[in-house]
C-alpha cells in the first residue's frame, strides 16, 4: 500500500509539473528571418515563439533577402508565453538590409499585436542626432500621443503607452527628416 502511494504522489508530482513547465520559456537572442536564416518567414518565428516562450530579449532580423511572400497575415503576437513588460521581441532588418518592409493586402492589419495590452515599443537604429517625430492617431485622425526629440543614442527605442485608451485600430505617425512613415496598429485586452 505504502509503496502504491508514493508512485501514485510521483506520477501526480510529474502531471503537476508537466503543467506547470509546459513552456520552457527558453527563447532568447537573434534570430535571422530568410531564405538562409533561422526561420524562412516571421510566421514560422511567431510560432516558434508560442510553443518555446520567451526567456529574455528577443530580436527577430529580416535578412536582405527576406520576403513577406511566405508570410500569413496578419502576424499575430497573441498567446505567446513568458512575454512581460521586461522580455521584448523586436522586428529590424539585419545590419545592411535596408528598406525591408512588411506589407500585406489584409484589410484588418499586416501586425496584430492584441497580447501587447496597450504597450507598443517603438525602436530605430542610426537615427543618431536625428529629430524623430511621433504622432498616434485614432480613427478620427485625432493625435491622441505625441512625442518630438532628437535622438542622442544609436539604438533608440521608445514605449507608446495605450493602456488607458478604448480598445480600436491606431495609426503610427513617425516622422524622421523628410520621411514620414505610417503603421497601423491594433488594441485589443
Amino acid at each position: 500500500m505504502r509503496s502504491t502511494l508514493s508512485i501514485l504522489t510521483l506520477l501526480f508530482t510529474l502531471f503537476i509539473s508537466g503543467i506547470v513547465f509546459s513552456q520552457p520559456c527558453t527563447m532568447q537572442g537573434v534570430y535571422k528571418i530568410g531564405p538562409t536564416g533561422n526561420y524562412p518567414a516571421l510566421t514560422a518565428a511567431l510560432s516558434a515563439l508560442r510553443t518555446t516562450g520567451v526567456g529574455n530579449n528577443v530580436i527577430l532580423e529580416l535578412q536582405a533577402g527576406y520576403s513577406g511572400a511566405g508570410e500569413i497575415f496578419p502576424l499575430r503576437f497573441k498567446n505567446i508565453p513568458c512575454i512581460d513588460s521586461l522580455k521584448n521581441i523586436t522586428i529590424r532588418p539585419e545590419a545592411g538590409a535596408t528598406t525591408r518592409t512588411i506589407s500585406s493586402g489584409n484589410a484588418i492589419a499586416t501586425i496584430d499585436l492584441d497580447s501587447s495590452r496597450g504597450e507598443f515599443f517603438l525602436t530605430a537604429k542610426g537615427l543618431i542626432n536625428k529629430k524623430i517625430k511621433i504622432d498616434v492617431l485614432n480613427n478620427f485622425g485625432q493625435i491622441i500621443y505625441k512625442a518630438d526629440e532628437r535622438v542622442l543614442i544609436n539604438d533608440y527605442s521608445r514605449m507608446i503607452n495605450l493602456k488607458k485608451m478604448a480598445d480600436g485600430m491606431y495609426y503610427i505617425r513617425i516622422t524622421v527628416g523628410n520621411k514620414v512613415y505610417l503603421r497601423k496598429i491594433i488594441k485589443a485586452n
